[in-house]
């Protein structure tokens, strides 16, 4: 019978693992966009590191030091050890290991959890030669299959190990032993509270820096917070009493931010993560867990900004969104009476096409339209494939290192919005398109198809100045595309701004502005009228016009594209008169244009 139901424990175990893999998959691959140097210190481990904010929590770090959060919830040492060229990959300066109670708790013998990390630590020295390596302690926890014999018999093994092999062993058991039974600790027995990660942080600041120190948090205990519960309560803890300043900005929401090391992906050390969740079920009550955190943060002061992405669980169940919305908009609440921006982003879309997204999403949009202090940023247009989610993004539900550049890119561009005239004008016309508007400019973008129809036409009745202009404009306007090889708008600024009708080729100059305003040019030229120069200029210049308020071009494209077309055909009219006056049987040039009913679009 006991051998019954230990087979059924460990089947049990195997099954969580392997549901858990996916996470753990995409945990690590967030890693890979993230570049360090010799002045990073690492912190690699399991939950128990992933869940602390390492780097807020010390003070008068070593010279251009900078710590980098490199824990997996869930992970085992052979997933770190599989891993492990991909972490060290820019020679840090440290690395602090903690590693092997989830190997435990599967029923891996000390031995086993020992070796694994004698594999960690020689790959270390093989990666990255000159990093120093601390490893910790595996912390004391009764939870599961684990016992406190096998781990210390594994932190026996683990200290032998690490004094051969030229690395640091930390003890961090007696001291943080409290964590079996006293809730001021943890709250679950393996998981730490904020005044057990202070005990540890206090141990290894030396090891970190001479003047190394620990940021003071919880000093009457952690207070547990309503609405929370399991790994994200104790995390909660330490952002009950974190300070922050007016310099800073706060990240909430549920997995897809609390798995993104947001101030590496954007270069920038006062974007703190405020995130909860750990996984992607679309059953948890995501907005309810990032309300909760909202709340427990410390309002010392108004941060720089608010940013927050959550109500994936809610939206994925089906709930009702307009209830959603009146929840949703509350949050702004939480930080009542602090005067910060407020950034709401966009839902990701799923692997299947879930329709609530898109209608939430707009939704969102609406509000941000209606209160001045919202503003809303779009990630799923650039994450969707025709309502999917990409999977050059994505894994699964995940995003991956593809999608976390994407989004450190849009982000980036919110945060430090660009300031340039073209880009401005730019976002001023995409604020004020309407569904209507875009119809008729659209029109007018395509009635680019006049050009070639115009200029063909009066080369068949004997112009063939028109056909000849138009001809070498083509030919200039498409090399000097190619030449320049400048970005669209809505790709240099992805995320930013975005484009009613997207073109994969170069963006100066514009095409259609060059080809209109040089059949304007030539027929002005060949029909000097002003009947004909009006109309021919004024559909120019709306073509022109089309391509700004659609998001296709910058105004300089299109200025360059007016330019180009006119100085190609004032070009081609004096050639050819030139070769006209050269030469004593002309061609003809009593050119009457082609009626323009037979001129369709």
């Amino acid at each position: 019978m006991k051998r019954f139901l230990s087979l059924c424990i460990l089947l049990s175990l195997f099954q969580l693992s392997n549901a858990d893999e996916p996470f753990r998959k995409h945990r690590f691959d967030t890693f890979r966009p993230l570049v360090t140097d010799r002045n990073a210190i690492l912190f690699i481990g399991n939950s128990i590191t992933d869940m602390f904010p390492w780097t807020e929590a010390f003070d008068h770090l070593p010279e251009k030091a900078y710590l980098c959060n490199r824990g997996v919830s869930g992970a085992t040492a052979n997933e770190v050890l599989d891993e492990l060229k991909s972490l060290v990959s820019g020679n840090p300066q440290k690395v602090f290991l903690m590693i092997g109670t989830n190997d435990l708790g599967q029923g891996k013998s000390p031995q086993y959890v020992a070796e694994r990390v004698i594999d960690i630590i020689r790959g270390i020295h093989l990666y990255s030669p000159e990093t120093e390596v601390f490893v910790q302690s595996i912390l004391p926890s009764e939870v599961g299959m684990r016992t406190l014999n096998a781990e210390m018999e594994a932190n026996t093994l683990i200290r032998v190990a690490a004094d051969s092999l030229n690395a640091t062993f930390i003890d961090l058991w007696e001291p943080l032993l409290p964590i079996l039974s006293n809730r001021q600790y943890s709250f679950d027995g393996l998981h730490l509270t904020a005044q057990a990660y202070q005990v540890w942080c206090k141990i290894i600041a030396p090891y970190i820096g001479a003047d190394c120190q620990p940021r003071m948090i919880a000093e009457n205990g952690p207070r547990e917070v309503p609405g929370l519960t399991g790994s994200n309560a104790m995390r909660a803890t330490y952002f009950s009493s974190a300070p922050y300043s007016s310099e800073d900005i706060l990240f909430f929401g549920d997995e897809m931010v609390k798995a993104g090391e947001w101030n590496e992906l954007l270069n920038d050390r006062h974007i703190l993560n405020r995130g909860t969740g750990w996984g992607y079920d679309g059953t948890a009550s995501s907005l309810a867990n990032t309300k909760a955190m909202m709340n427990a943060v410390s309002k010392s002061c108004a941060p720089k900004a608010i940013w927050v992405y959550t109500a994936t669980g809610e939206v994925n169940r089906g709930a009702d969104l307009d209830s959603l919305l009146r929840e949703y908009s509350s949050l702004i609440d939480c930080f009542a009476g602090k005067d910060a921006p407020f950034y709401v982003i966009s839902l990701m879309p799923t692997e299947s096409a879930n329709e609530n997204i898109p209608r939430f999403n707009a939704m969102l949009e609406q509000w941000a339209k209606q209160d001045s202090r919202v503003n809303y940023v779009d990630i799923y247009s650039s994450l969707s494939n025709h309502g999917v989610a990409d999977t050059h993004y994505f894994s699964g539900n995940y995003l991956n290192a593809n999608g976390y550049r994407l989004l450190a890119k849009i982000f980036s561009g919110h945060i430090q919005e660009p300031s340039n005239w073209e880009y401005q004008l730019l976002k001023s016309l995409e604020d004020s398109r309407t569904t209507s508007w875009n119809r008729h400019w659209i029109w007018v973008s395509n009635s680019l198809a006049l050009s070639p129809v115009i200029s063909g036409g009066a080369t068949l009745a004997g112009n063939y100045e028109v056909g000849i202009s138009w001809a070498i404009n083509a030919v200039a306007t498409t090399a000097l595309k190619y030449i320049v090889k400048r970005s669209r708008p809505w790709v240099r600024y992805e995320g930013l701004l975005h484009c009613e009708q997207t073109v994969p080729d170069p963006s100066f100059p514009s095409g259609h502005t060059s080809f209109c305003f040089n059949t304007a040019t030539s027929i002005a030229l060949s029909y000097p009228k002003w009947y004909v120069a009006v109309p021919a200029f004024l559909w120019a210049g709306s073509v022109g016009y089309s391509r700004l308020y659609l998001g296709a071009h910058f105004p300089t494209d299109v200025l360059a594209g007016a330019f180009l077309g006119t100085g190609m055909a004032l070009i081609t009219h004096i050639a050819y008169q030139r070769w006209l006056s050269s030469n004593e049987s002309p061609l003809p040039t009593d050119a009457v244009l082609l009626p323009p009913l037979t001129m369709r679009f």
